[in-house]
């Protein structure tokens, strides 16, 4: 292949375009997804996920810590998070900075075994698991997909207006976001019931099990389970 690469082949996409819901529901996982069929065993067979610990402070610093419970096994999931910086990052599998590191250990885990997963976790290849460890995982958010999503918050915030200049607690009295407004008027509150809304209005393309269906009450548990736990925290108002 010869010749310069066109400047629009190396453009990148608008997040507002990115974060369409026509874009998102292309990415939903296929039937031979490895994480759909752990997530389909784990509602079967009603694997029980605990929080034991969240220590997580405003900044993302700090430490979470998870016990999964299965019919025959037990694993713990401690997890460290760490303070947004875009100093070091890089798309690379050999980067040195992460917005999170954790690990799946079988097993309970005592105090030494989560002391020492934390001080061994950042030093990556260097580091040496302890007993039990099953797999380290780190990640990094998306910095366009966040910095979007707190732009159009901070506008929000700041201004209490919507994209359309209405006052947005004429829209939502409650002052929380998201919000969605549908063509009559009506307002819609809580991202789990706008996610399920979403869903209905397409459902050919299967984005939730249909309503009435006992997969649905199951999705509902999980969409409200993580949320409630963050409010115990905090809540983002304006």
């Amino acid at each position: 292949m010869t010749g310069a690469m066109p400047s629009d082949a190396r453009a990148m996409r608008s997040p507002s375009a990115i974060m369409s819901a026509e874009a998102l529901a292309a990415m939903q996982p296929c039937r031979i997804s490895a994480s759909r069929a752990l997530m389909v065993r784990a509602v079967r067979e009603r694997w029980k996920i605990t929080r034991l610990a969240f220590d997580i402070d405003d900044t993302a610093k700090g430490t979470a810590f998870y016990r999964i419970e299965t019919p025959c096994r037990v694993f713990d999931f401690p997890v460290y998070s760490f303070e947004f910086s875009p100093k070091g990052r890089t798309g690379r599998i050999i980067g040195r900075s992460w917005d999170m590191m954790a690990a799946l250990v079988e097993g309970p885990m005592s105090a030494a075994d989560i002391a020492a997963t934390r001080a061994e976790l950042p030093k990556l290849y260097e580091g040496r698991a302890t007993p039990g460890t099953l797999i380290w995982c780190r990640s990094n958010r998306s910095s366009r997909a966040f910095n979007h999503a707190v732009e159009r918050l901070e506008r929000v915030g700041r201004d209490k207006k919507t994209e359309s200049s209405e006052d947005y607690l004429a829209v939502n009295p409650k002052g929380s976001v998201p919000a969605l407004k549908l063509e009559g008027g009506e307002v819609l509150t809580e991202a789990a019931v706008i996610q399920q809304y979403i869903a209905d209005q397409v459902p050919a393309k299967k984005l939730a099990p249909a309503a009435g269906m006992p997969e649905r009450y199951r999705l509902q548990e999980w969409l409200n389970y993580t949320p409630a736990r963050g409010r115990e925290r905090r809540r983002h108002r304006f």
